[in-house]
């Protein structure tokens, strides 16, 4: 006894495998690779990105009491934050001011520390 194996013989009938088909294979083994390795992110973005955005979205719009459950309530929320609520023109405002001096001021020191260390200095490489 041989173990060869022995071909089926070919025949009118049989189906050949054209160029397009081929192509669409290798497509698809090439997009499951593809979707293999971006599956961490997607995971990491659903979990900590997507999902908190979209229960934050749906806390927006209810009355929720962690004890007692929610009830829908529309624009009210908003409405009560923009109009009654003291404490937000005061967020606003510090929001404001933390944009316009804060942010300026550390691009121009990153910039200043990225000029000093583009020159050619005693000791630089101690810094770098």
């Amino acid at each position: 006894m041989s173990n060869s194996v022995i071909a089926p013989p070919v025949t009118s009938q049989s189906k050949s495998v054209t160029p397009a088909a081929t192509r669409r294979i290798k497509f698809k083994q090439d997009s499951g690779t593809g979707y293999l390795f971006i599956a961490p992110w997607l995971l990491g973005f659903f979990l900590f990105s997507a999902i908190p955005i979209a229960i934050s979205l749906w806390l927006a719009f209810t009355d929720y009491n962690s004890l007692g459950g929610w009830q829908y309530i529309g624009l009210e929320n908003f409405q009560r934050m923009f109009f009654q609520d003291v404490r937000y023109g005061h967020a606003l405002a510090a929001t404001i001011k933390f944009v316009a001096f804060s942010v300026p001021l550390r691009l121009i020191f990153a910039l200043g520390v990225a000029v000093l260390l583009n020159t050619k200095r005693r000791g630089i490489s101690i810094y770098r």
